[in-house]
């Protein structure tokens, strides 16, 4: 964890009286006296023109001058010298050279859409591609934002893109600069998707650029899914749980993290902020369970808070309820016979090739009736024949 606020600031344009109202953008410092923004923020990126040479940044508090030192344009990115060291109240970003597919990351910055005028916001989620291109054969890293389908994002450009670290605080892998707009709604990125331009290449197209960057990045984070689940369905969690591990995916369910004393409310959060895709496990159970963790997982469902997705498996014949109305389930409950089951779940995760899976808790289902199987809402993840993963969540 960081001990002080990261010099992450808002760029206001309006030199001789700048407005925290009037922020346009986000710039952060990498060292006492250097900060970058997205360059279109201070000019055209496809010209390399400045149109803004001298402007203002607000750091939590106060603003500081900056002007336009240098650019890599192409990146999109603007080299910022500011005027003077930063303040002892907040530290310099660090650097990193490089991003790991399915790491988790956070970005903090100053969009329009912000709650509080005069503090920052944070967007999270997780890298698809850290070797991405885009448009003339620009290196990129693709993100995939939780927030970003549902809230408009202008200003966040030049904001760090934040990836874990060994020493367990967070650096700066790459500039965000750019999300494909959804055709409807420009305003919000399509797929909830967001490029940003890596730190590795702006240090080798300005290699005399004097600042410093680590390679060396957290653990990557492997795919996975937090199961939902009434007390009395705990056996049928098991079972789904270990067929998704046998598969190399992580699995958070309230039996293998959970534990007496733990705060319940905390433990649950953090789980669905680590594995956002959620897998709920439908039964005349799931509204009646008088479990309080089981409560409180379900209130949280409810308000759909930093969850990627919800995919409803019905065990029994009942109707979803109310806060899974709009979904489709996968019908587990109506396919007759242990090999059929395990065959149709493999498939919805490997087409190819499914394997063996524990032996399914067949006593615990009210139905074996044999009629079709929706797989429309199961999850996005394709396994090669050695059952790693392959792409993103």
């Amino acid at each position: 964890m960081h001990d002080r606020p990261l010099a992450i600031g808002g760029v206001c344009l309006n030199f001789e009286d700048p407005k925290v109202s009037q922020l346009i953008g986000t710039a952060f410092a990498v060292t006492a006296r250097i900060a970058l923004t997205a360059f279109h923020c201070v000019g055209d990126k496809d010209t390399g023109r400045v149109a803004h040479e001298k402007l203002q940044i607000w750091f939590y508090d106060r603003f500081v001058k900056a002007k336009v030192a240098d650019s890599a344009h192409a990146l999109d990115i603007a080299i910022l010298e500011l005027e003077e060291d930063l303040h002892d109240g907040i530290d310099p970003v660090s650097l990193v050279t490089r991003a790991e597919t399915q790491a988790d990351f956070i970005s903090i910055g100053w969009p329009s859409s912000r709650a509080f005028r005069a503090h920052f916001f944070t967007i999270s989620g997780s890298v698809v591609n850290p070797n991405s291109i885009i448009f003339e054969g620009v290196p990129a890293i693709q993100l995939h934002c939780v927030q970003s389908s549902t809230l408009p994002l202008q200003g966040y450009s030049g904001a760090p893109l934040l990836v874990p670290t060994s020493n367990g605080t967070h650096a700066a892998a790459g500039v965000i600069r750019w999300n494909p707009p959804l055709t409807d709604n420009p305003e919000l990125a399509a797929g909830g998707t967001l490029y940003a331009s890596p730190i590795s290449e702006l240090l080798r197209e300005k290699p005399l650029l004097d600042i410093s960057a680590t390679d060396t990045v957290a653990e990557q984070r492997r795919a996975g899914y937090c199961i939902c689940y009434a007390k009395a369905d705990a056996g049928i969690a098991r079972w789904l749980g270990s067929f998704l591990e046998g598969r190399g995916l992580l699995v958070k369910a309230r039996y293998n993290y959970l534990r007496a004393g733990d705060n319940y409310i905390k433990a649950i959060t953090e789980a669905h902020t680590a594995h956002p895709d959620i897998i709920v496990l439908v039964s005349e159970r799931t509204m009646s369970c008088d479990s309080p963790s089981h409560q409180a997982e379900v209130r949280l469902l409810q308000r759909r808070q930093n969850i990627a997705r919800i995919i409803p498996i019905r065990i029994m014949p009942v109707d979803l309820p109310d806060f899974l109305h709009d979904l489709e389930p996968l019908d587990l409950y109506d396919v007759d016979g242990e090999e059929r089951k395990k065959i149709l779940l493999a498939q919805a995760l490997d087409p190819a090739s499914p394997e063996p899976s524990p032996t399914y808790p067949f006593d615990r289902l009210d139905s074996q009736k044999s009629i079709g199987l929706s797989l429309s809402r199961l999850p996005r993840v394709t396994l090669d024949s050695t059952g790693m993963i392959e792409g993103g969540p």
